[in-house]
């Protein structure tokens, strides 16, 4: 039986989302934590449960179950995080997952924030009509996952691609990893921001892409160019996806998706540098459907796959019982 509501929470670079999403994919009620005010895991595992609690209670609603999108890769079993922490050190401190399960009193499963966003425009979104396409998120990070024949790409154990770990600028100065010039430190919301401020002399830290997106929209040539060269990273990634799976659909996804048009237009226009001919014709750039949403609404829909599993596909779920 379909859950009638989920609890959903979907932990970015800056902030950390939550809320209430339904049955149809609808987020009916939502929140969000920024990481300045949480100085620790616990502090993120009690604030993030009362205010998912705050926020049911708000809507009437009772949720059967948690869904997390978190950076990386967690272990399945345990929630807890195995790889990928880098941008978000607060999930360092445990499982977020066997906390919220604790203090809600319901089941709760951890998995890729990419994946999620992924399969929220799979089952809701604009992938819901096609049969393979590729997603990238762009946020403080990169991250993305592909679906063929209406199946998410995974790894062994469940393990989600990195395509912020795509090289594209072999030999790059800077180094992570022991890799150089992957996507994401050429691309990332993190890294267009880095550069502009060494160019401006400003703080990093005083800037976000909203305030770039509005500096280029006056003018400002600096700002613009930081856009076109986002644009063109993402169509040199999107280019190797389509050349190697011939898909036709590549969604941008994470809070740039939010910049619409104004950074979709530069990404059409570079693609047809990084596509095979044949294959760029039938090639569609689109946002996805539920801008910064698509993470809850896809944490909602794999805690729901979870405890509604198909032949093939059963993964563990975090219960509260285990905690008695």
């Amino acid at each position: 039986m379909t859950p009638e509501f989920l609890f959903a929470v979907d932990v970015g670079g800056s902030s950390v989302k939550l809320g209430i999403v339904d049955g149809k994919g609808v987020v009916v009620a939502k929140n969000a934590l920024p990481f300045l005010s949480l100085a620790s895991f616990e502090a993120l595992a009690e604030e993030a449960a009362e205010s998912l609690d705050a926020l049911a209670r708000s809507v009437a609603a009772a949720p059967e179950a948690i869904g997390i999108a978190a950076p990386g890769y967690a272990d399945p079993a345990t929630g807890l995080p195995l790889d990928g922490t880098g941008n978000v050190p607060l999930l360092q401190g445990g499982s977020l997952a066997e906390e919220l399960a604790r203090r809600l009193n319901v089941p709760a499963a951890t998995d890729n924030d990419a994946i999620c966003a992924t399969l929220g425009e799979l089952e809701f979104g604009v992938g819901r009509r096609v049969s393979s396409f590729a997603l990238i998120t762009v946020g403080t990070g990169i991250g993305g996952a592909l679906v063929i024949d209406r199946r998410i790409v995974r790894g062994r154990d469940g393990k989600p691609p990195e395509f912020g770990a795509m090289v594209l600028e072999p030999g790059h100065p800077y180094e992570r990893q022991g890799l150089r010039g992957t996507f994401e430190d050429l691309a990332g919301g993190k890294a267009i921001i880095a550069a502009y401020a060494a160019q401006t002399g400003e703080a990093a830290e005083d800037l976000n892409m909203s305030l770039l997106r509005e500096r280029a929209l006056a003018g400002d040539a600096r700002a613009d160019a930081a856009f076109e060269t986002m644009g063109r990273y993402i169509a040199q990634a999107f280019g190797t996806m389509i050349n190697l799976t011939a898909i036709e659909l590549c969604v941008v996804g994470g809070g740039i998706s939010l910049a619409g048009g104004f950074l979709l237009d530069r990404i059409r226009r570079h693609l047809r540098a990084n596509t095979w001919p044949y294959l760029v014709a039938d090639a569609r750039i689109l946002a996805t459907e539920h801008g910064n949403d698509s993470g809850l609404i896809g944490a909602a829909a794999m805690v729901r796959r979870r405890l509604n599993p198909v032949a093939g596909e059963s993964v563990p779920v975090i219960k509260p019982s285990a905690f008695v």
